[in-house]
């Protein structure tokens, strides 16, 4: 898998390993702090998340670092319904932070930092009126503290009748039950022949 992003290696072998500073939970010896670390009382750890790059979701979800790969939980339940909305703007409501940051890849729709979900609804979410149909399949989901990490596709079909499908990598936090943050990197050329043709 190869993650074109600022944020990551220019590339990445199967079986490598990626540590993604973050922020949540500090229970369990998480991030930078060791068992009988002073600042783990302090709460002042630096989580982090790592991601292990492998040659399919399958491989990808026999690995255990940090964090559990599982199929469910009610983090992972909070970005399902997120997916489900489909640009539902009250299933939107009841799963994202009125303060939520949308950290999105240059290079996607609309892309750029969105903070606060009245301007992700605004600034963010209209590129969806360049589809017919466009939807996201999470392929795979972790989840580790307070993030859940999908793997999936987009699929759609733009106004003007081309197909398009995508991998995406999305880094949610979720705290208390919604979502106030998207960290998303994605192949962005596919959506951008399918939205020039």
């Amino acid at each position: 898998m190869l993650v074109h992003d600022a944020r990551f290696p220019a590339a990445l072998r199967p079986g490598d390993l990626l540590a993604i500073p973050g922020r949540g939970e500090t229970e369990g010896g998480r991030g930078n702090c060791e068992p009988g670390d002073a600042r783990r009382k302090s709460g002042d750890c630096e989580p982090e998340l790592s991601i292990v790059v492998a040659r399919s979701p399958l491989a990808l979800a026999t690995h255990r670092s940090r964090g559990d790969t599982v199929s469910n939980s009610a983090q992972i339940d909070v970005v399902r319904r997120f997916y489900g909305a489909k640009g539902d703007l009250d299933v939107i409501r009841s799963v994202v932070a009125e303060d939520a940051r949308w950290d999105i890849a240059e290079g996607f729709p609309n892309g750029g930092v969105h903070q606060g979900l009245g301007r992700i609804i605004s600034e963010f979410f209209p590129f969806l009126a360049d589809f017919e149909e466009f939807r996201c399949v999470g392929d795979a989901f972790f989840e580790d503290g307070d993030h859940v990490i999908v793997l999936g596709r987009y699929l759609g079909t733009t106004t003007g009748g081309n197909a398009v499908s995508s991998r995406f990598a999305h880094v949610f936090t979720v705290r208390a039950g919604k979502i106030t943050e998207l960290r998303q990197t994605s192949d962005t050329l596919p959506i951008a022949r399918a939205l020039a043709g």
